[in-house]
């Protein structure tokens, strides 16, 4: 920055090399001085702003598998885990009631809780009430008969102890069983591991990512590809699926609705909620 000093006198007019001053140079005159050009300024912690019209790089945030989330092991006995059936998502009336985005397929199982996990708290809280109200699950705690109190709960996720909900059927599994097995085809050679399952409407598919990374591989829950599931040895056997040259391609995905899954697919009406088991 310049003085004030400085700034009084009119600075003579700069002369750059290869220019000439106006008119022409004497012989006997001594040749002006070349001076360069003033420096730009460095600016320091401002980052050059891109042209109008310049395409940014999108990012696209990643979508965690059901493997991501955090879950128990899928040999935990049934008794020793907490399963997700909701999330609360706001607040109902004047009362203090709870909004919750079911994520069971066995919501009237809801209707006969004691007790249920808000969050990450130790201790289960008393179920006052339950009832259903356009699409969702309007919850009552004990303790909570306000607005003011019920807002401090939204975005906590719901969960119910192991044997609180309905047993899954033979050949049923929760969702926390199921992420996290190896999967091996018939000859005992490894595939990969179970780190998603999609619900396309028809049957589920499971998503097996290969130990080497690559591509998923993408297998329908159906009895001629699923040969076998054993959670508690954390294995699963397959039939992977020949498509030959054809490179696979993801189904249309559903949103996810945490419960139990079926070896055979049409035997998985009547079971209970599993994303999470602590959503796995």
């Amino acid at each position: 920055r310049p003085s004030r000093t400085a700034a009084t006198t009119a600075p003579p007019s700069p002369t750059f090399a290869g220019e000439l001053i106006a008119g022409e140079a004497s012989a006997s005159e001594p040749a002006a001085e070349a001076v360069s050009a003033p420096a730009a300024p460095k600016l320091r912690g401002l980052k050059a702003r891109p042209p109008r019209g310049t395409p940014r790089e999108k990012r696209i945030p990643k979508v965690p598998t059901l493997l991501d989330t955090p879950g128990p092991d899928p040999a935990t006995p049934l008794e020793d885990v907490r399963l997700a059936v909701g999330t609360i998502v706001g607040v109902f009336g004047v009362a203090g009631e709870l909004k919750v985005r079911l994520s069971t397929d066995d919501p009237d199982r809801l209707l006969d809780l004691k007790r249920i996990w808000v969050g990450d708290e130790p201790r289960p809280r008393r179920v006052m009430g339950v009832r259903f109200h356009a699409g969702m699950a309007l919850l009552t705690l004990q303790f909570v008969a306000n607005p003011e109190d019920a807002r401090t709960f939204v975005g906590q996720t719901l969960r119910v102890a192991g044997t609180d909900v309905r047993p899954p059927e033979p050949g049923e599994y929760f969702l926390y069983q199921l992420m996290g097995l190896t999967a091996y085809d018939e000859a005992g050679a490894t595939i990969g591991i179970v780190t998603d399952l999609m619900e396309t409407g028809a049957n589920d598919v499971f998503v097996i990512s290969p130990p080497g990374g690559g591509a998923d591989v993408l297998l329908p829950n159906h009895p001629d590809v699923v040969l076998a599931i054993d959670p508690p040895g954390g294995r699963m056997v397959i039939r992977p699926l020949d498509y030959g040259d054809e490179p696979q391609k993801p189904p249309k995905k559903q949103p996810k609705r945490g419960r139990a899954v079926a070896a055979d697919p049409e035997g998985a009406d009547n079971a209970e909620n599993a994303a999470g088991a602590a959503p796995s």
